[in-house]
Parts: C-alpha cells; structure tokens; sequence
C-alpha cells in the first residue's frame, strides 16, 4: 500500500498538478483547499505525510499543524510547511512550530520527492 499524502493547498491549480505528479511517483494523494477541509480529510483519510500550505483560509497552515499535532489520530503525520513567502527569520518559528520540514514554493519536483522519499522511508507500506 503507498504511503497516503494530504496536500493541503488554497491554489487548486497547483495543488492538482503537484498530487498527479505525486500520484505519477507512487503516492496516494488526497486534497484538500483550506485548513477546515484538510484537518476533516485527514481525520477519515490518516495521512502518513502532510505537506501544507501556510497561507490557507479558514484555518491558516500553522493552526492546522498545531490542530494535528493535538490529535491523536494525526500526531505521528508528518508535516511538511508550504510557503511561497517565508522569511530566513520565520523559518525557525515555522519550524519549532509543529513542522517536521519546510519547502519554499515553487517547490522542485525533485526536491519534493526527495524530501517526500526521507521522510516516508519509516513508513510501513
């Protein structure tokens, strides 16, 4: 069974783009367009990696991270932050917040399969 990912994205665009590309690579991929939406898919769906967006309505990326980390159910996720507009002195905070990795966007296919790669290689499949 492939490791199930959540991306959690307001850009649809993107965020379809990058789940085929994902889906391509042998991930089971689930979307979601705002925080609400995506901490609701992952409490059926249980995602083993979540790469979400900072900038995300209704419930922004770092109260989502936060959210999961609070739950039981998904505290073990990893998280991936998202961020088009991250800042060197907000990568800390990003960070120290709840986030396990962090990936400024436009994200390079290949770096992101890398980074997904490391950090589902714990994952049981």
């Amino acid at each position: 069974m492939p490791p199930r990912i959540l991306l959690a994205d307001d850009y649809a665009d993107s965020a379809t783009s990058m789940a085929r590309l994902l889906e391509l690579v042998g991930y089971e991929v689930f979307t979601a367009f705002d925080g609400i939406a995506a901490f609701n898919r992952a409490l059926v769906v249980r995602p083993h990696v979540a790469l979400i967006d900072l900038a995300l309505p209704r419930l922004d990326g770092l109260t989502l991270a936060r959210c999961f980390r609070a739950q039981p159910l998904l505290r073990d996720t990893a998280l991936i932050c998202l961020s088009g507009r991250i800042l060197v002195q907000d990568e800390e905070r990003v960070l120290s917040s709840a986030f396990d990795r962090l990936l400024t966007k436009p994200v390079i296919a290949d770096t992101l399969i890398e980074v997904l790669d490391s950090v589902a290689h714990g994952i049981p499949h």
